[in-house]
């Protein structure tokens, strides 16, 4: 097992302290404002500030997943719905990228959210000494069309090499096709802060097709 590394305070810097200073501050008027609510700038949007201020569009990504995060209490992560399905509305997307396959199995409607369900197989998993371990999955689920950018968080992952499966809840609720729906995968947090196993991410986003 690798150490974990300490996070130890930067050198003191005035500059990048006022700046800090000033992210802190437009992080904190962004929570007050949305609440528990999950918001996110759409892809396109990401891209055209990347390009205009010089920066990865995967580093945005970050920042904008984890104020995502920081948005959600813990019961707004991990309730449970009570109310009953509509249905199940049949997706069957799939990408497959380095050893790793992903798929966008089903969503269940509900009233108000859809619970969109996916698979994570590892195809070096059985041929390598981790197999059977958990795997680290540092992806998040993207969901958005023409006209709707929607809130997406993880609510369950369950599963260990090669294979993992794991539930979105997605709101506002899918449309009944999503002909017109498109479904990327794009970086996300780390969920073993303490320990590290096989880390399963992606280099940019990917779209699910």
């Amino acid at each position: 097992m690798e150490p974990v590394e300490p996070r130890v305070p930067y050198p003191p810097n005035a500059a990048i302290e006022a700046i800090d200073a000033q992210l802190a501050e437009l992080a904190a008027k962004r929570l007050q404002m949305v609440g528990n609510s999950v918001i996110m700038p759409s892809t396109a949007a990401i891209d055209q500030w990347a390009a205009q201020f010089g920066v990865p569009s995967a580093a945005l990504r970050r920042i904008f997943w984890s104020l995502r995060l920081a948005s959600l209490v813990p019961e707004a992560l991990f309730a449970r719905r009570t109310d009953d399905p509509l249905g199940v509305l049949p997706i069957m997307r799939r990408v497959t990228w380095a050893t790793f396959h992903f798929t966008v199995t089903h969503a269940v409607q509900y009233p108000d959210s859809s619970v969109v369900n996916t698979v994570l197989i590892d195809h070096a998993a059985g041929e390598a000494a981790d197999g059977d371990s958990p795997l680290d999955v540092q992806i998040a689920l993207a969901i958005e069309s023409s006209d709707q950018v929607f809130a997406v968080h993880q609510e369950e992952q369950q599963g260990r090499a090669p294979v993992v499966q794991q539930a979105w809840r997605v709101e506002p609720r899918l449309p009944d096709t999503v002909e017109a729906v498109t479904f990327m995968l794009v970086p996300g947090e780390p969920r073993w802060p303490q320990w590290r196993p096989k880390v399963v991410t992606v280099p940019q986003p990917l779209t699910v097709e």
